[in-house]
């Protein structure tokens, strides 16, 4: 069957799939035209349909969609000749990004991610109208690049060569390029998230905003660089699905849920949870009760008059060098599904909120800090005390509003930061001087302490009988290779 045959097939299925099951959703959109022009089909109903077509989507996206927008021409009894978007939604060729390469090049995928940075919104020719220097007749050409003007090879009336772009007369369309990141739960420790870039045109434009979780379908393409003339893959993006679930990504098998079911019977569970925190840390049982809370969270309130009140804690441990505070953090950022690590002089105001950058063109851009990337998760940053004073300053917003607002190169934005923030500090001295007030030694002004909700001061006091036993710990620990979980009744 040659490609002819095959594409007339395909409008023909897809004739009959939207004039049986998306009539009224067909007819509804083409009387609002051009207002609307977007018709979402769920991808499970059209492979139930035609399980054929649904394939040949996978494997020949452009094909297939152009046969549905010729489709939707052809029933249309209002003859308005309509060029509608068809978006599919629900795929279930959901790919990881990791693994998102060059064998999947052409083809229809479903991607999620974390928006990582979003551009400005440009105008792209989509038929450019030209006219022949020599007899001033009009020709339209079909662009289907967006970096070069492709003019038509030869007037029909003079046979010139010679073309001038007519701009106004020419069509656009709307685009965008966005970048987004794997989710962080997906992320193995000590791997650089993979990101890829987005094309969003038309009606997609400014429907992203950094930080936001989302699950992308659409065409991987590549093009070429021209300046290293190197090739790059990107996603040109046919539908945008918002994924507000906090742990989207974590799947039980029945053995856990069997499992959790009976350690919810165990009356000892609260200390089981609270020693299980950092067990290799012996001690600190407050500290590790507050992570083991500050993990579970609460639950986020909206009153009346529409004032957030934030379920999410933040807690500072301010102690001695040594005591394991590092250690601590560091196991928090692993255990957590969605967590970030940050420390100390590494780590900038922008770092932590969001950079204006600037993109390709030269136009400034938003690019999402661990904050934003940290939504709906925990962020850990060590050595808070190391931070520049202006650079923390960037955290105050972020901890008791838990958005971060932006007014950088001409952008005015607001971004969620929905996480709890455990933070580490070492005293003003070093070392906690017993001699000395207390709040003198934490070097950390007002405005940041008071917006933990639970603050630990650790000394780490010389005691013959405690080092005996942190020393038998930790050998313990490096003998054995184990950690001690049980709970005295």
């Amino acid at each position: 069957m040659n490609s002819t045959t095959k594409s007339q097939t395909s409008i023909a299925k897809f004739e009959e799939f939207f004039a049986t099951l998306y009539k009224d959703d067909v007819f509804s959109i083409l009387e609002k035209y051009p207002d609307e022009r977007t018709l979402n089909v769920d991808y499970t109903t059209l492979e139930i349909f035609d399980p054929d077509l649904a394939d040949l989507l996978i494997e020949k996206p452009e094909e297939v969609i152009n046969s549905a927008k010729i489709a939707i021409k052809n029933i249309d009894p209002l003859v308005k000749d309509a060029d509608l978007n068809i978006r599919f939604e629900h795929l279930s060729n959901i790919i990881p990004l990791k693994t998102l390469l060059s064998k999947y090049i052409g083809t229809f995928v479903a991607a999620d991610g974390i928006v990582r940075k979003t551009d400005e919104i440009r105008p792209r020719i989509e038929t450019g109208v030209f006219e022949c220097r020599g007899c001033m007749r009009l020709h339209e050409v079909e662009q289907t690049s967006a970096n070069h003007i492709i003019e038509p090879s030869l007037c029909s009336e003079c046979g010139g060569r010679s073309f001038r772009l007519l701009q106004e007369e020419s069509k656009y369309v709307d685009t965008q390029t966005a970048r987004m990141q794997e989710p962080l739960e997906n992320l193995s420790g000590g791997t650089e998230p993979k990101q890829m870039l987005m094309i969003l045109e038309d009606d997609l434009v400014d429907k992203l905003n950094p930080g936001d979780k989302v699950r992308i379908t659409g065409t991987l393409k590549t093009f070429r660089e021209e300046r290293s003339g190197k090739f790059k893959n990107y996603i040109y993006v046919n539908h945008i699905e918002a994924l507000e679930q906090e742990f989207e990504e974590l799947h039980l098998s029945e053995e856990d849920e069997e499992e959790i079911l009976e350690l919810s019977k165990d009356p000892h569970i609260y200390e089981k949870i609270i020693k299980s925190t950092a067990p290799s840390i012996k001690g600190y049982r407050d500290v590790k009760e507050a992570i083991a809370l500050q993990l579970f969270g609460g639950a986020s309130k909206q009153l009346e008059d529409e004032t957030k009140l934030r379920g999410d804690i933040h807690i500072l441990i301010v102690g001695d060098p040594g005591i394991g505070k590092s250690q601590i953090l560091k196991y928090v950022s692993r255990l957590a599904p969605r967590s970030i690590y940050t420390s100390g002089k590494g780590t900038t105001g922008a770092g932590l909120t969001a950079a204006a950058v600037r993109d390709e063109l030269g136009g400034w851009s938003l690019e999402a800090g661990a904050l934003v990337l940290g939504d709906q998760g925990n962020v850990c940053v060590d050595e808070l005390d190391k931070m520049r004073s202006e650079d923390r300053s960037a955290l105050h917003e972020a901890l008791e509003q838990q958005t971060v607002s932006i007014a950088k190169a001409g952008i005015m934005a607001t971004l969620n930061s929905r996480c709890s923030v455990l933070a580490a500090a070492n005293p003003k001295f070093g070392r906690f001087d017993r001699y000395k007030i207390l709040a003198e030694q934490i070097d950390l002004p007002a405005p940041i302490i008071s917006r933990f909700d639970l603050i630990f001061v650790i000394e780490d006091k010389p005691s013959r009988e405690k080092d005996s036993e942190l020393a038998e710990h930790i050998l313990k620990t490096h003998q054995f290779n184990t950690v001690d979980y049980e709970i005295e009744p």
